[in-house]
């Protein structure tokens, strides 16, 4: 059986609408769309090379995403390491830190200010 032949038995053995080009196509990367590297099994519900990613782009996608749910399937990639459900602060919060703060070094100034020039 030469190549061709078995590519066509892969694709007639399959209930998939894959063609024979993406078949033979190298797996991508899903976040970058490079070849070049290793690429790793998300874990999620994702099938065939759309399972397929970077070790280094998953971790800057989960992480600017502060989740592990793909955005495909919307099931957690249980093969990807590390805890991205971060409970940052917000920015409304981080705003209000901010005014508590100017606030209180504003009366801190004004205390010493008080005390210091009697």
């Amino acid at each position: 059986m030469d190549q061709e032949d078995f590519i066509e038995e892969i694709v007639d053995s399959t209930d998939s609408e894959e063609t024979v080009a993406e078949i033979q196509s190298p797996p991508l990367c899903r976040m970058c769309l490079e070849e070049d590297g290793e690429l790793t099994h998300l874990g999620c519900s994702c099938e065939g090379k759309l399972n397929l990613a970077h070790e280094q782009c998953v971790i800057k996608w989960f992480t600017s995403k502060q989740n592990k749910i793909c955005e495909f399937c919307k099931k957690e990639a249980g093969n990807v390491i590390g805890d991205f459900n971060f409970k940052g602060l917000s920015g409304v919060n981080l705003i209000f830190i901010c005014f508590a703060l100017f606030i209180l070094f504003g009366l801190i100034s004004l205390l010493a200010l008080h005390l210091f020039s009697g």
